[in-house]
């Protein structure tokens, strides 16, 4: 138990300032270092008289942050899914189905994928969250592990990013000015 702490507080700084970096979100960070910790405690009895236990901790810290990071990045890439029906294809009525709805929706479609593709990571998420999963803010906040005022802001930011796409391309009108609906 005395060694745990000597170790913790040796290297939980240095680690931490690792994750940040690699992850660039505290509580991304936080749960970095927890895991990295719990696989070194799992090992404990093989890493007794490791030569350079530094050096496994930092190996252990970027493969974990590699799986954070993969993850993040598969999680984030499902929009691309969307490619084959379309956001829209669940409320698409029967008019959808005639040539020219079909192409307006096809290119509504690239314009929302295009969108999303330059949305930060962060506003994509709780934007796909509420508008493929049908999440409510709340569900999104706890899936996401951010204060639900955070998801809030982030997906009025993705909406004023749509509109806007959707404004510049002739897909809206413009909005009075400084209003959002």
């Amino acid at each position: 138990r005395e060694g745990a702490d000597v170790l913790f507080g040796r290297y939980q700084r240095p680690l931490l300032a690792y994750f940040l970096r690699r992850l660039g979100r505290k509580d991304l960070a936080e749960d970095g270092l927890q895991e990295t910790f719990c696989r070194l405690f799992e090992q404990a009895p093989r890493l007794v008289e490791h030569p350079r236990l530094e050096a496994w901790l930092f190996t252990v810290a970027r493969n974990v942050s590699a799986d954070v990071c993969r993850r993040r990045r598969d999680r984030a890439a499902s929009f691309s899914d969307l490619r084959e029906g379309g956001i829209e294809a669940g409320i698409a009525g029967p008019a959808a189905a005639l040539p020219d709805a079909r192409f307006e929706s096809r290119e509504l479609n690239d314009l929302l994928l295009r969108t999303m593709g330059d949305m930060p990571v962060s506003e994509r998420e709780v934007f796909l969250l509420r508008t493929h999963s049908s999440l409510s803010f709340r569900e999104i906040a706890v899936k996401v592990g951010a204060p639900l005022n955070t998801v809030l802001s982030r997906m009025h930011r993705a909406m004023k990013r749509v509109r806007r796409a959707m404004t510049r391309d002739g897909w809206a009108e413009p909005q009075a000015q400084g209003r959002l609906p």
